[in-house]
């Protein structure tokens, strides 16, 4: 991932500093893909610390992976369309456009009618989701209930750790986590143990993820900023294309009930 799909997907951890930071980054990636750290920080108004910190928060390890995602980034960027003079709402509905045409390109149809089989053949399903993405764990239960598949969205952190503690090898776990939180990992290794079919859909593919998935869906994340007068930026929202994708499963688990 470059600089900009970094920050898409962390977007919901990063303080009011890492936004100014980003922002500016953004906008003027020759701040220090051209300088050292001390002159981009001054450019910047920030310290070279608050870089760093900002680095590795967004998974570089270092200032000098920083600059290659935002090299990255800022060829991308040169290549793209700038849509100069484009109405807001024109802006988002092509964004979303193109991420649903993207979205059709990482879904594997063969995959689909795995997870779709697994879902409708399971009794004990618990669908996650931490923040945010609770809503996508919540539109997937209501999608099913429609069809009379009962199931159950876990979204806070002490349902977790009670589920950790009743789970069977009978339970189906579907997880929604954009960047893989690490506040299942009590959860993951118990599934583990118990040897229960475990769904991940996410945002960033990662071996620490995968060691846990039965089933794995990487999605595209969301890239488009928008700015506003002030020169701050708007991050539109991932979880808009998990909320898509519940009702893809909705659809292919109707089709296996019927």
């Amino acid at each position: 991932m470059d600089f900009k799909e970094r920050i898409s997907v962390n977007f919901t951890n990063l303080t009011k500093t890492d936004k100014k930071i980003s922002n500016c980054l953004l906008e003027h990636p020759d701040y220090l893909i051209n300088h050292n750290v001390q002159d981009a920080a001054q450019l910047i108004e920030t310290s070279p610390a608050a870089l760093v910190r900002l680095a590795k928060k967004i998974g570089y390890k270092g200032l000098p992976d920083l600059k290659i995602g935002l090299e990255e980034a800022s060829h991308k960027s040169q290549k793209e369309p700038q849509g100069q003079g484009k109405k807001i709402i024109s802006k988002v509905l092509n964004n979303y456009r193109d991420n649903i045409t993207l979205l059709e390109s990482h879904l594997d149809e063969t995959q689909l009618q795995r997870i779709a089989k697994i879902l409708a053949s399971s009794d004990l399903i618990k669908v996650l989701g931490i923040g945010s993405s609770g809503l996508s764990a919540e539109q997937l239960v209501y999608s099913l209930l429609y069809q009379d598949k009962y199931t159950e969205s876990i979204t806070s952190k002490t349902k977790m750790y009670y589920l950790s503690r009743t789970l069977t090898k009978d339970h189906v776990l579907l997880f929604y986590t954009v960047t893989g939180n690490k506040d299942f990992e009590e959860l993951f290794e118990a599934a583990k143990a118990v040897g229960c079919q475990v769904i991940i859909v996410t945002m960033v593919e990662s071996p620490y993820i995968r060691q846990y998935a039965t089933e794995l869906i990487v999605l595209p994340s969301n890239v488009m900023q928008l700015r506003n007068p002030s020169g701050d930026f708007y991050q539109l929202d991932n979880r808009s294309l998990f909320l898509i994708l519940s009702e893809i499963l909705a659809a292919y688990v109707n089709q296996k009930l019927k």
